[in-house]
């Protein structure tokens, strides 16, 4: 192992070193994720979502200013930070860094990727299911294809609902509905998405397809049992509006889906799409949900695809009151 951590006290030069490589946001996140797990470039690459080289070079000034231990493992350095091994300046620095960035919404974001990255160590560990663990979900959709779980999941709603899908776009979710319930009314103000949607609907005799603002729908007061808001609300300035008129639609005792953006800090992502919010934190949602008449509500992060380069996303269920 190639301990760079040293408990003596630094010299001024060093400790000038030491406090300039930790003003920078990248370096931050990485202590953040090391101190908890030891990782590997590649394995650090996923969670941050950035490139080998640019993970690498912070690394190296991170190795160089003694914050961090480097092991050989194969072909592979893996790193970590251990606090008590920092000399006393040094831990001082890192106490302060660390609580003061706690809450930021990138190393929010990191810790929904460092989990679900853990938990992928954890599940390939053991025999037949155990040794075949990291390859089973991709193995299975080869031998029986990807619909199972959405047919065994939409097996469990009442067959007799009737749900919006507000800000439907090209008819993703009406489509794996409509199946299961009685009828699925989609709303959009794209005509374009609208004609998308009808075309990926075509099949179900069961999906009506209405052009309309989400501030006012063409729909009538409680008309519906559930509401269904994906992707929808960070294009949205008026978000306390929609919800107001999900609220409006949906039958006493009714449901309302959300799923949405974790708040991040992704200003250049939010630009390239056009949103009007970056995402929103739970107990934000919470609140609005609260704010406009909702009751049971649920706010929690959802696990971080592998694949996936946007954002965590989050879900938010509530009711709407009974009479």
């Amino acid at each position: 192992m190639i301990n760079t951590l040293s408990k003596h006290a630094p010299r001024p030069q060093q400790w000038l070193g030491q406090m300039e490589s930790l003003c920078d946001m990248t370096r931050l996140r990485v202590l953040h994720l090391i101190e908890q797990d030891e990782l590997g470039v590649t394995e650090l690459c996923d969670i941050l979502q950035l490139p080998q080289s640019t993970v690498s070079r912070h690394l190296r000034i991170l190795l160089d200013q003694g914050w961090t231990t480097s092991r050989r493992n194969g072909s592979a350095n893996l790193y970590r930070m251990f606090e008590r091994e920092l000399n006393k300046p040094a831990r001082h620095l890192w106490t302060l860094a660390r609580d003061q960035f706690a809450n930021a919404p990138s190393i929010k974001q990191d810790q929904l990727r460092l989990a679900r990255r853990l938990r992928q160590r954890q599940s390939g560990a053991k025999k037949f299911f155990e040794g075949i663990a990291g390859e089973w979900d991709q193995l299975r959709s080869q031998l029986y294809g990807n619909s199972l779980t959405t047919n065994a999941l939409g097996s469990l709603l009442p067959s007799n609902l009737t749900i919006a899908d507000l800000g439907c776009g090209t008819g993703l979710f009406a489509a794996h509905l409509a199946p299961y319930v009685e009828a699925v009314i989609g709303v959009d103000q794209s005509q374009s998405m609208l004609d998308a949607a009808a075309k990926r609907t075509a099949e179900f005799s069961n999906v009506e397809l209405r052009l309309g603002e989400l501030l006012s729908l063409p729909l009538n007061d409680g008309q519906v049992d559930a509401v269904v808001l994906s992707i929808v609300l960070t294009y949205t300035a008026d978000v306390r509006g929609v919800l107001g008129e999900a609220h409006r639609v949906v039958k006493d005792g009714g449901k309302v889906v959300i799923i949405d953006l974790m708040h991040h800090d992704r200003e250049d992502f939010r630009r390239q799409m056009d949103q009007h919010w970056p995402g929103f934190e739970p107990v934000e949602m919470e609140y609005m949900l609260r704010h406009n008449g909702f009751q049971d509500v649920r706010c929690r992060p959802l696990p971080t695809q592998a694949a996936a380069k946007g954002p965590a996303l989050i879900l938010a269920t509530a009711c709407k009151s009974s009479a």
